[in-house]
């Protein structure tokens, strides 16, 4: 990458590992493709694996994003809340860059997110919509709602026509620089998937090969190679 615009292009590639065995081989082959972070999302794997991640994430874990994602919101926890909750204070204190948690929960919960915090962890408050791009008023209340409540506000929706990219776009850039990820899902939502790191996206998210886990997500190697365009 030549250009500053480029430079600005940060990427966090996800990983659905579903148990810890090659868990530290795809951190290592991420990072090294120039991933900025790495999400593990703990719900594809059993959450009792969560008490042997310690010495293996101990030189990732400044990089790292932790997700639980419960079933509502696309994940696959298929455990209890209370025992999903407790199970991301668990991850909590390994002291990751960030944890991910759904609006809802975080609105059902409001003092879980000090809780996850005091351990230095920041929080991401995250919104999916898995069928349609809602108006851009209606995203707007939502970014106000989410950015009280944690540190980087992440707002998803589901592209269903080319002008969602556009809606997607205009409410990066009315929020502050670096509070707000958000992009369209689906093949449709490429758009503001690969462009939303220029309207002020702190990053957004990549695949590290097939397993994929969103719709229209594409793997860090394209991004990377179109991002070198610039």
């Amino acid at each position: 990458m030549n250009s500053s615009l480029a430079k600005e292009a940060k990427i966090c590639t996800s990983i659905p590992a579903t148990n810890i065995k090659n868990l530290q081989t795809y951190i290592q082959k991420a990072l090294s493709l120039g991933s900025e972070y790495i999400e593990i999302r703990f719900d594809y794997m059993d959450y009792k694996q969560i008490f042997k991640l310690q010495p293996l994430l101990k030189n990732y874990v400044d990089q790292c994003i932790f997700t639980c994602r419960k079933a509502d919101e696309g994940g696959l926890f298929a455990d209890s809340e209370d025992i999903r909750i407790k199970t991301l204070e668990e991850l909590s204190k390994q002291h990751p860059a960030y944890l991910d948690i759904e609006l809802s929960t975080v609105e059902e919960r409001p003092e879980l997110t000090d809780n996850l915090r005091s351990n230095g962890s920041s929080i991401i408050v995250s919104w999916h919509n898995f069928s349609e791009t809602p108006s851009l008023d209606k995203l707007q209340s939502i970014y106000s709602r989410a950015q009280n409540l944690g540190d980087i506000s992440k707002i998803i929706t589901f592209a269903k026509t080319f002008d969602d990219n556009t809606t997607v776009l205009s409410l990066v850039k009315s929020a502050k620089k670096n509070k707000l990820v958000s992009f369209c899902m689906g093949e449709l939502g490429l758009l503001s998937r690969t462009l939303s790191v220029f309207m002020g996206s702190p990053f957004t998210y990549a695949s590290l090969g097939k397993n994929k886990t969103a719709s229209g997500q594409i793997t860090i190697k394209e991004l990377k190679e179109f991002y070198a365009a610039f």
